[in-house]
């Protein structure tokens, strides 16, 4: 949808200036479902913590969207200071680095049994 309307509004801008415009993709990677069961137990522990969470989605090609076609995969996201990442300006408080490492043992913990 976010290509087509891309395409839809330089379209309108082209017509608008009286030129003409293409528009190409470069890359198209694909969605991953991740595996429910994962999802659930991170879902599951970030409920347990009483700490403040948000299930998302993220645009980024992760190694989990790699993973996720051979092993059952989840993800777990932690805050970047004012919001930046995948920038050399990204920056976590380790207090909540080690609040995301410890919610990721307790899921691990809890769907061991089930490997």
């Amino acid at each position: 949808r976010a290509q087509e309307a891309v395409a839809v509004a330089a379209a309108e801008a082209a017509a608008d200036f009286g030129c003409r415009v293409s528009v190409e993709v470069g890359l198209m990677i694909e969605p991953v479902q991740l595996d429910p069961s994962t999802v659930d137990s991170l879902v599951r522990v970030c409920e347990q913590s009483g700490r403040r969470w948000r299930r998302m989605a993220s645009g980024a090609a992760h190694d989990g969207s790699t993973m996720a076609a051979r092993v059952p995969t989840g993800m777990l996201f932690v805050p970047s200071h004012r919001g930046v990442s995948h920038s050399p300006l990204e920056h976590t408080d380790d207090r909540l680095l080690v609040q995301g490492a410890q919610l990721l043992l307790a899921a691990v913990l809890e769907l061991a049994p089930k490997v």
